[in-house]
C-alpha cells in the first residue's frame, strides 16, 4: 500500500520534471558564446564536459581557455586571487577599457568622467 503511494509520488514528480525540460537546457549557448564579436575568456575547472562546438572554437582560436585544475566548479570562490589575476590579465592583454576595444552595447565614459573629474568640475 505504501509502495503504491511512493510510486505515484515519484511518477507525479517525474511528470512535472519532464514538463520543465525545455526550460532547463542551455541549447545553443556554446554557439552564442562563439558568435559574440568580443574578446572571450573561458575559465574551466576541467575539460571533461566541453562540448564539440567549444572544442572546435578553442582550436580555431575564437576564445582563450584557461583550465584551473585545482578547483571545483566555483573557481571565483575557490581561488579568488588567481581568478582575479586571470581576469585582469585578459582585460589588459585585450585592451578592454575606455581607450581599448569597442564592446557593442557598453557605454563609454564621457571625457570628463574618464579623467576622474565630475561634470560639475569641467563647467567652471
Amino acid at each position: 500500500m505504501y509502495s503504491d503511494l511512493i510510486v505515484l509520488v515519484i511518477l507525479s514528480w517525474l511528470d512535472q520534471l519532464y514538463e520543465t525540460e525545455s526550460f532547463s537546457r542551455y541549447e545553443g549557448l556554446s554557439e552564442k558564446f562563439l558568435s559574440s564579436p568580443v574578446p572571450k575568456l573561458l575559465l574551466l575547472a576541467g575539460t571533461d564536459r566541453l562540448d564539440r562546438a567549444l572544442t572546435i572554437g578553442q582550436m580555431q582560436g575564437k576564445f582563450q581557455m584557461v583550465v584551473v585544475r585545482h578547483t571545483g566548479h566555483a573557481i571565483q570562490e575557490d581561488v579568488p586571487d588567481e581568478f582575479a589575476t586571470l581576469i585582469i590579465n585578459f582585460i589588459s592583454r585585450n585592451r578592454i577599457g575606455p581607450h581599448g576595444v569597442e564592446i557593442p552595447g557598453l557605454a563609454r565614459p564621457k571625457p570628463a568622467q574618464a579623467q576622474g573629474q565630475s561634470p560639475a568640475q569641467t563647467k567652471s
